[in-house]
């Protein structure tokens, strides 16, 4: 072996400064993108010259659990990527080079394994690569998986039909209850999902105003007489009850699903009796049709929920950013919060993942009289627009990307000043 890493101890871990903790993680991790890379060459190596098979072993994946003890599942992503870097050279070098991270390579080895998109994707691997280095890796699955969409439209409505027409629901009962499942359409499980959720959130505040009649201030979640998934459970009982009853007092949420207008007014037409949509080219970004929160919606479905329902009308810019939604307002509420929203519904904090139920002036209203429209705006969980006030700075690049900067001027995903 020609390469060597050097790993910190635990002892040494143990008096570093943050700094050097940042640091630390940062090389451990670009060295298990190097370590990542020697396992590919290993097994590509050992396919190509057919090792496996002199203790009878039926292909390499088989040899890679036989002698590493590996779940058949990882062996089965390490050969998937195996096979995706014979033809994605620029992923590989990336990869080989610690550019790349391993769960970016594995998505796009995912891709590859499709071969509906394969001969695509490696023309657009260039635009992949780029995307997978800049943006945060739920969003660039995101972006992968609307590329998949544009570039393979028939197999996506395929599957859509197959979904449509594989619906069902299941009841079981069993000595110790019952059970419910259902199995359908994206579009109706996610007005489904609301639906849920804010009869969720009724039962919530219940159990809460419960909690703080017996606690007070000193109320917590620990007091709240149900958990989590008994409230669904109820909030589902309840949901059923308004049905039957007529007498439901949660309001019907509203339903985002984002789609430009190319590709809304293209299915429109064929609704009516016009063409057929042409194929989305799939290095064509602006091209969506999917929830808020990045759920892939076939966009016949999309145009079917636009004839039973509204359309908004939502101007972003080249970036994804709502430019234009009405007048300013100091709060944001009402259709002004859910314009917002559709430019995403996640904490932009990095590494957060939790959602982002307040909306941020990215430039601030309070001191630096930050205006109060969609494109000054971003979803924030409130531990996160609470603690920006410390000295953190928040902004969106050209790209679309959200930055968090830090009061010494670094930026949160790069080791703070020493």
């Amino acid at each position: 072996m020609t390469r060597n890493l050097a790993l910190p101890t635990v002892e040494e871990l143990a008096w570093m400064e943050p700094a050097e903790l940042e640091a630390a993680l940062i090389a451990v991790e670009h060295a298990r993108r190097l370590t990542e890379a020697v396992l590919i060459d290993v097994l590509d190596v050992a396919d190509r010259q057919r090792v496996w098979a002199v203790d009878g072993h039926r292909s390499v994946k088989n040899w890679a659990v036989a002698l590493t003890g590996i779940s058949p599942a990882e062996a089965g992503r390490r050969c998937q990527t195996l096979r995706a870097l014979r033809d994605l050279d620029e992923v590989r070098e990336r990869l080989r080079a610690g550019d790349l991270g391993v769960c970016q390579v594995r998505e796009l080895a995912r891709l590859h394994a499709n071969r509906r998109v394969r001969e695509r994707l490696t023309r657009a691997e260039g635009l992949m690569v780029a995307a997978a280095r800049r943006r945060s890796f739920e969003d660039f699955r995101a972006g992968t998986e609307r590329w998949r969409q544009a570039a393979d439209p028939d197999g996506a409505a395929r599957s859509a039909d197959e979904v449509h027409a594989a619906r069902k629901v299941d009841v079981r009962f069993t000595p110790a209850g019952f059970t419910l499942s259902a199995h359908g359409g994206t579009t109706q499980g996610i007005e489904m999902l609301q639906i849920l959720d804010a009869y969720a959130e009724a039962e919530f505040h219940a159990d809460w105003d419960a909690a703080r009649a017996v606690h007070g201030d000193a109320a917590s979640v620990d007091d709240l007489a149900r958990s989590e998934t008994q409230r669904f459970f109820d909030a589902l009982w309840a949901v059923f009850q308004a049905a039957a009853t007529g007498e439901g007092s949660v309001r019907v949420p509203t339903v985002n699903i984002v789609c430009d207008q190319a590709t809304f007014e293209e299915h429109l037409a064929h609704a009516a009796g016009g063409a057929a949509p042409r194929p989305a080219d799939p290095n064509a970004t602006g091209r969506r049709c999917e929830t808020p929160d990045g759920v892939p919606v076939d966009p016949r479905d999309a145009v079917v929920a636009a004839l039973l329902g509204y359309v908004r009308r939502v101007v972003t810019d080249s970036a994804g950013v709502v430019v234009d939604a009405g007048r300013r307002r100091r709060v944001f509420t009402g259709a002004l919060r859910e314009v917002v929203w559709i430019q995403g519904t996640q904490c932009l904090w990095p590494g957060c993942g939790l959602p982002g139920r307040q909306q941020d002036h990215t430039v601030g209203w309070a001191h630096q009289h930050g205006t109060t429209d969609p494109a000054n705006a971003g979803p924030v969980c409130g531990h996160h627009n609470r603690w920006k006030t410390r000295g953190y700075a928040t902004w969106r690049d050209d790209d679309g990307v959200w930055h968090v900067g830090r009061p010494d001027g670094t930026e949160l995903t790069r080791p703070r000043a020493a």
